[in-house]
């Protein structure tokens, strides 16, 4: 699982992940709302990256607002 805090400004949509728990290993994405191009990621790319991406363009795609926290899951 990924905790996801989800942050808007007036161009991006940032999201600060960790992985499995609030506790441990951090990463960023931000996204562009518009396109949902990434515009910033980490370097080393894993499951956790897809699956937080995969959530919040779900999310983005049924044109609900996004909430302030999610979780995402695998499978």
């Amino acid at each position: 699982m990924v905790y996801i805090s989800v942050a808007q400004d007036d161009d991006y949509i940032i999201l600060n992940c960790h992985k499995g728990s609030k506790e441990v290993e951090f990463f960023k994405l931000v996204i562009d709302p518009i396109t949902k191009r990434v515009i910033e990621k980490p370097d080393e790319l894993d499951i956790n990256v897809s699956v937080a991406y995969s959530h919040i363009f779900k999310l983005l795609s049924s044109g609900e607002p996004l909430p302030s926290e999610t979780v995402a899951a695998w499978g």
